[in-house]
């Protein structure tokens, strides 16, 4: 393919491109050739985003035009399946590390509100027992029960990523175990109280999590 070249003359005006003119150094600007371009993977994604949205009259796409789309692209049914499986697989993660971060922080919650209204009460007895020149033996409980107040403030809010993974983790098989026993009591019809058991599933959870 010859070379294009864009000229231009002494004033400056566009005389159009030219396939025969070769660079001599009188002004002429070289034009590359798009079918010798690279993209980046950035220009790839932004590219094809910009023709599935000229294609589509919708901000979504069904399962079947997906497949469809990967197919042209030149990516295999199976390869496509499992790159959704993965997919499917970190969205439940992060949905149950979410999960564990928040259930975290409501024990912690409760650990507080438990801690202000008990050492608030035994302040008032303190008070009313011995008046407020008297031994202030309610520090006593306030301080021990502190410590491990705070213990628990900084495993809440200082946790490592990889016992939150852990915990997450966990949480997805307990859920799984419940689904598969759910669906197994549901296929031969037997009459369980379910809310009962789940409470009981849950219970069992909350008495593993510190193993965890």
């Amino acid at each position: 393919m010859s070379p294009i070249y864009k000229t231009k003359s002494r004033s400056g005006k566009d005389l159009g491109y030219n396939a025969r003119i070769l660079d001599t150094g009188c002004g002429g600007d070289p034009v590359s050739d798009p079918g010798d371009r690279r993209y980046t993977e950035e220009e790839v994604s932004r590219l094809i985003k910009r023709a599935l949205q000229g294609e589509s009259h919708s901000d979504t796409i069904s399962h079947e035009e997906l497949m469809d789309i990967a197919d042209k692209s030149g990516v295999t049914p199976s390869a496509m399946r499992a790159i959704l499986d993965d997919e499917e697989n970190s969205f439940e993660l992060d949905e149950a590390k979410r999960r564990w971060l928040k259930r975290h922080c409501e024990d912690f919650h409760n650990h507080l509100r438990s801690y202000v209204i008990v050492n608030g009460a035994l302040i008032c007895m303190n008070l009313m027992s011995t008046g407020f020149r008297g031994y202030f033996w309610a520090l006593w409980p306030i301080m021990g029960w502190g410590i491990g107040l705070l213990f628990h403030a900084s495993d809440t809010y200082f946790v490592s990523e990889e016992r939150i993974e852990r915990g997450a983790r966990t949480l997805l098989r307990r859920r799984r175990h419940i689904e598969g026993a759910s669906k197994w009591m549901n296929d031969t019809g037997k009459q369980v109280k379910k809310q009962k058991w789940y409470g009981e599933m849950e219970s069992a959870l909350d008495k593993d999590r510190d193993r965890y």
